[in-house]
C-alpha cells in the first residue's frame, strides 16, 4: 500500500500588498504537519513512460533593495527552507540561485552551512543569480568601472564569487542565471550551466542544449518558463502538462520561481510539485540533465 503524503495546512494573512520583488509585509504560514527525515518520498514513475522527462526547476533568490544588508535573504531564509522540504517531500531536487547577500547570510551561521550542505548531498544544486547594476535590485556587485564609486558598490565579481564558492559543499558554483545587460560584462568564469529566461511564456518552457558565450566565457545554454507568481508571464499548470505531452527526445523542460513568490504563493508551488509526482515526473539539477542526455 502505498503511504499517504503529508497533510499540508496553508495559512495565508496579507498585510499588504506584494512588490515585483516581494518585499513586502505579508505573513504566511505553511505548515509540514509531518516532518520525517527518513521518509522516502514518493515515485510514481512506472516502466510505462516510454519518454523520461528531463525537467529542471530553478529558485532565484534576490538581494533586496539594501545590498550591503542581509536583510532580505533574513526575511525569505524560512520560506527557502520550507520550498525545498517540500521538493523533498515529492522527490524533486532544485537549482537555487542566489545573490551573494545569501551566501553572506549563510556563512553567518553554521547551522544553515550544514542544512545548506544536506541540500547538495540530496542532489540541489546552488548556483549563482547576478543582479548587476541594470538589474531591478542591484547586489552591489560588479566589474563594470563606472559603478565603482556608486554607494551601493561592494566589491567585483571576483569577490562575488570568492563569497559565492563557500556555499555549496563542493566549492564550486556550476549554474548561473545573469541578465542579458550586465552578462556581457559581469558574467564570471568557471560557470559551466546558464540558464534564463521566464518572460517568453512557452516559448522559454521547453529548450535544446546550446551553447551561449557572455564575457568571453561559453557554456551550454537552456530556457525556463515562469510559473508561481500569478502575473500575466506565469504559466499555468495545463500549460505546462501539454508542453511535456509534445516533448521530443533531445528537449528540455525548464521551470522558474522566487523565494518570495513561495513564501507569497505556496500552494501554487507545491500544486506544481503534487502534479509532477502524479505524472511520475521528477526535477533534476541542470549539471545532472545535461551530463545524462544522450546516455
Amino acid at each position: 500500500m502505498k503511504r499517504a503524503l503529508p497533510i499540508l495546512i496553508i495559512s495565508v494573512l496579507l498585510l499588504a500588498g506584494c512588490s515585483e520583488e516581494g518585499d513586502d509585509d505579508n505573513d504566511v504560514q505553511v505548515i509540514l504537519i509531518e516532518d520525517d527525515d527518513d521518509r522516502e518520498p514518493e515515485d510514481n514513475t512506472t516502466q510505462d513512460d516510454a519518454l523520461q522527462i528531463d525537467l529542471f526547476i530553478v529558485v532565484h533568490c534576490e538581494p533586496g533593495n539594501l545590498p550591503q544588508t542581509t536583510e532580505y535573504p533574513d526575511r525569505y531564509w524560512p520560506a527557502l527552507e520550507l520550498a525545498v522540504r517540500n521538493a523533498d517531500e515529492f522527490g524533486m531536487r532544485l537549482n537555487i540561485l542566489m545573490n551573494p547577500q545569501w551566501a553572506t547570510y549563510i556563512m553567518d551561521d553554521p547551522e544553515r552551512r550544514i542544512l545548506v550542505r544536506k541540500w547538495c548531498d540530496s542532489g540541489h544544486e546552488i548556483g549563482l543569480h547576478h543582479h548587476g547594476p541594470h538589474a531591478g535590485s542591484w547586489n552591489g556587485y560588479t566589474d563594470q568601472e563606472e559603478f565603482a564609486s556608486n554607494p551601493k558598490y561592494i566589491g567585483d565579481m571576483e569577490d562575488c564569487m570568492d563569497l559565492m564558492m563557500q556555499v555549496p559543499k563542493s566549492g564550486k558554483i556550476r549554474v548561473a542565471g545573469v541578465q542579458d545587460q550586465d552578462a556581457e560584462l559581469d558574467y564570471p568564469g568557471g560557470i559551466s550551466y546558464d540558464v534564463d529566461g521566464g518572460a517568453g511564456g512557452t516559448d522559454d518552457l521547453v529548450s535544446v542544449p546550446d551553447e551561449v558565450t557572455w564575457n568571453g566565457h561559453t557554456m551550454t545554454h537552456l530556457s525556463h518558463g515562469k510559473y508561481g507568481g500569478g502575473s500575466e508571464i506565469d504559466l499555468t499548470i495545463p500549460e505546462i502538462e501539454t508542453a511535456m505531452d509534445d516533448m521530443e527526445e533531445g528537449e528540455v523542460m525548464g521551470l522558474v520561481f522566487h523565494a518570495f513568490e513561495f513564501d507569497s504563493n505556496p500552494d501554487d508551488i507545491v500544486n506544481l510539485f503534487r502534479v509532477l509526482n502524479d505524472r511520475g515526473v521528477h526535477s533534476r539539477s541542470v549539471p545532472d540533465i545535461i551530463n545524462g542526455l544522450g546516455q
